[in-house]
């Protein structure tokens, strides 16, 4: 013999149903929602990593006329003339999700147009980043930025 399922029962199934599959639409929009936080937070720190390095590179070209040839830590340093070329730093910014540095190159042209690693008497100055998901109105991608960019 056949048992059938009261309408009861039916409403009971559906409204457990119902409520998983809200849970379930819930927990999925809130991860996606803190995923999408940590990206734009690491895109914050990256912002700031950025605008640091930019204003260090600003009090070195204040004090010698020329940017670095390059950024150091100053435990890496082996010589003292080095951080005289060089910009040496306690700690260089890293990218908070792949813990690289940032890429420095200096220019020998203001407009930072003509670049190449190592460059002596250097007026200008690409540093190279990425955004994950894009902040203050920049999208997400590659970016350069130089002395006379903002970002």
């Amino acid at each position: 013999m056949k048992e059938s399922i009261t309408q009861e029962q039916k409403n009971k199934i559906l409204m457990y149903f119902g409520g998983g599959l809200v849970f379930v639409l819930l927990s999925v929009v809130t991860f996606l929602g803190l995923s999408i936080e940590k990206k734009q937070s690491r895109d914050i720190i990256r912002l700031s990593a950025i605008k640091a390095l930019q204003s260090d590179l600003f009090l070195f070209y204040s004090n010698r006329n020329k940017f670095p040839e390059r950024i150091l830590v100053k435990k890496e340093a082996k010589k003292e003339e080095e951080c005289f070329n060089g910009l040496c730093l306690d700690n260089y910014p890293v990218d908070p999700l792949s813990n690289e540095r940032y890429s420095y190159i200096p220019c020998y042209d203001a407009q930072s147009e003509n670049c190449e690693d190592g460059a002596i008497d250097a007026k200008g100055y690409i540093i190279k980043y990425r955004l994950e998901s894009g902040v203050f109105g920049l999208k997400s991608g590659i970016y350069e930025t130089a002395p006379h960019k903002i970002y």
